[in-house]
């Protein structure tokens, strides 16, 4: 039968109309579930009967990409309730997921100041929308943000109800209305920009944002009243905005990081928001974060590093940390380890100088998921201080390294290469005398709690990945030995070791 592209309840064929029309509720929603989401609005266009049948599965899993469109998407849902009101049968939008994306800088927006969407705006539409749809779970994503600029400097007044996941791209520099200097808002993509303004504009960027370490971005967010639900945190910052390591210590009241206790995942990467006294503000509240990524943050030091990896590691799953290249700290602590002597001149011991790569070992022995990619790495990762010992013990010669972890070569031109053999075996009969002796009940139960690791390891595929960027923390130790200590570890800990960057 001839279909009218026009009239999207232009019948096609009685077969065709009654053939899912007709099917029972339950095998119908099966059906409609598995159908993609663009197959599904076509089938809305067929006719009033389809239309009916598919509005459950279509607005299950919802997605609404700008300001514009959430203001319609409200304006149906409340259409809908009026019309069930009236008591005429119109099935209402069961909305369980709602994948929400605004953009305060996008184009449909600059036109005019007036409908610039704020926290209030954004706030009232997600209230509207939890009264329709009381058990939605809501994903809000704010594309192209400003540090300095609306929705994000007003979160702190306004909340966002059923809001579990917030995901913020921001850095984008911004200029309020009552503003006299300085450039004008970046467009949403730098393709935009004309080329004579670019320089103004990125300089503008990375000085004069506000993006600098502050109690109010982060009481925002994590206050627990403006996102009450809030549970996932992603939080993507423009890497040309610089770090404020030296800024004015920030200073967190009792309630300002409330929320953050009920956060099970947390993403920052490039966040010049974020330096020591924030990440030490912020320590003790995370009692249920199970998922931690810390991207290119310049901000934060070894020193507050090293605080942190005992503290979080035993209670997460998956951790990522990327150091950034040249990154101070970083080599400030290769400098103290290259430099250090256990005693000062005086004969009293020195303290030892930060360094991660032990902490990693000792307190990340738990994680399914490990990503690290630093400037320097070493041994250390694999090694304890009695491993390293019974190696020298057995005058197993592990200093062959040349610079950066590299084959060293003699004067003759041979290069110097580790004893495989003796290292391995070393290596193993350490492991293996610790686990020697009788067996007793404690020790029995102690077997078993191996066995049931190794099998769990195994279920979960843990994984490990390290990126020596530049490469080890002592100059001298070898790269090889890297990998051999690699195949060494843990039954089922899949080990990926990169060399540069």
């Amino acid at each position: 039968m001839y279909r009218n592209p026009y009239n999207p309840y232009s019948r096609s064929s009685p077969s065709e109309e009654s053939a899912l029309c007709t099917l029972p509720t339950e095998i119908s929603e099966q059906i409609y579930r598995s159908l993609p989401y663009g197959d599904l609005t076509r089938l809305a266009r067929v006719n009033k009967a389809l239309y009916t049948s598919v509005q459950s599965p279509l607005y299950r899993h919802a997605k609404v990409t700008s300001f514009k469109r959430l203001t319609l998407f409200i304006r149906t849902l409340n259409s809908v309730a009026r019309f069930d009101k009236s008591g005429e049968g119109a099935v209402s939008k069961h909305v369980v997921t709602l994948r929400l994306t605004i953009d305060p800088n996008a184009s449909e927006s600059e036109s005019s100041n007036h409908n610039r969407p704020t926290a209030v705006m954004i706030s009232r539409m997600i209230e509207t929308l939890g009264s329709y749809c009381p058990s939605v779970n809501i994903t809000l994503h704010i594309a192209n943000g400003s540090c300095n600029a609306q929705p994000l400097t007003s979160f702190q007044q306004e909340t966002f109800p059923r809001v579990s996941t917030l995901i913020l791209e921001v850095g984008v520099p911004s200029i309020s209305s009552g503003s006299v200097s300085g450039p004008p808002a970046r467009p949403s993509s730098f393709n935009q920009v004309i080329p004579g303004r670019r320089a103004a504009l990125e300089t503008y960027g990375r000085y004069g944002s506000g993006c600098n370490p502050n109690a109010k971005f982060w009481s925002g967010i994590f206050n627990g009243a403006s996102f009450p639900d809030l549970r996932e945190v992603e939080i993507l910052h423009d890497r040309g905005s610089p770090a404020s390591q030296w800024a004015t210590p920030v200073k967190f009241a009792a309630d300002d990081l409330k929320g953050l206790g009920k956060v099970t995942r947390l993403v920052v990467n490039s966040a010049p928001e974020l330096n020591d006294s924030v990440l030490m503000g912020a320590l003790t509240r995370a009692d249920c974060l199970q998922r931690l990524e810390l991207r290119n943050i310049v901000g934060l030091s070894y020193d507050a590093l090293s605080v942190l990896l005992p503290l979080a590691l035993p209670n997460l799953t998956h951790f990522t940390l990327h150091i950034p290249p040249r990154h101070l700290s970083a080599r400030e602590a290769k400098r103290q380890l290259e430099s250090y002597q256990p005693l000062a001149p005086t004969g009293e011991e020195n303290p030892l100088p930060v360094h991660l790569c032990p902490l990693l070992r000792i307190y990340g022995r738990n994680l399914q998921f490990l990503e690290v990619h630093a400037p320097f790495l070493c041994r250390d990762l694999f090694l304890d201080e009695s491993e390293k010992s019974k190696l020298n013990e057995e005058g197993v010669r592990t200093d062959v390294g040349g610079l950066g972890g590299d084959i060293c070569l003699s004067r003759n031109g041979d290069p110097f290469l580790i004893d495989r053999i003796a290292f391995e075996q070393t290596v193993k009969q350490t492991k293996d005398i610790s686990n020697a002796g009788a067996i007793s009940t404690a020790e029995y139960e102690e077997e078993q709690k191996k066995l049931k690791r190794a099998r769990t390891i195994k279920e979960q595929g843990w994984r490990r990945t390290v990126r020596f960027r530049e490469g080890m923390c002592r100059d001298g130790e070898a790269w090889e030995e890297i990998g051999i200590l690699a195949r060494l570890e843990e039954e089922n800990v899949k080990w990926t070791c990169i060399s540069g960057l």
